[in-house]
């Protein structure tokens, strides 16, 4: 499986969060033994965004994104693919622009997306994916 990390699907890693052991062994141990793990490049500013919002000290925050910038994970860019993707997402209903743009790589990419967040089940049929709160998905 190609996966590709939503945002809080890394920070349940990053955190140690109870599903960081099966995100752990999405980056570190990929099914086809290459660099199989990614994510979207807005992921990086949303990681950052949110571990400065925990009130960490700025030295903490930077070390901290440093080293997961040092994980093998694939840093995706958008091209004409993801953003006609990123109109059929919002046609589907409100999306934040960066969740939006993070299940457009996926689908632009044909990665199974992972993630914690309910409101991607508006995008069943359409973006294969994995929410790790919930067993069997």
């Amino acid at each position: 499986m190609m996966a590709l990390l939503d945002t809080s699907a890394l920070m349940a890693y990053l955190l140690g969060e109870a599903e960081a052991d099966e995100v752990e062994q999405l980056i570190l141990e990929p099914p086809t033994g290459s660099a199989d793990c990614a994510v979207c490049f807005a992921t990086w500013v949303e990681v950052y965004g949110r571990l400065r919002a925990m009130d960490l000290p700025s030295g903490e925050v930077d070390a901290q994104v440093r080293d997961a910038r040092l994980l093998p994970i694939v840093t995706l860019w958008p091209d004409e693919r993801v953003l006609g993707n990123m109109l059929t997402i919002k046609s589907k209903g409100y999306f934040p622009f960066a969740d939006a743009l993070i299940a457009a790589t996926a689908m632009g990419f044909h990665r199974v997306l992972i993630h914690r967040d309910e409101h991607f089940d508006l995008l069943k049929g359409i973006l294969a994916m994995r929410n790790l709160g919930r067993s069997g998905e």
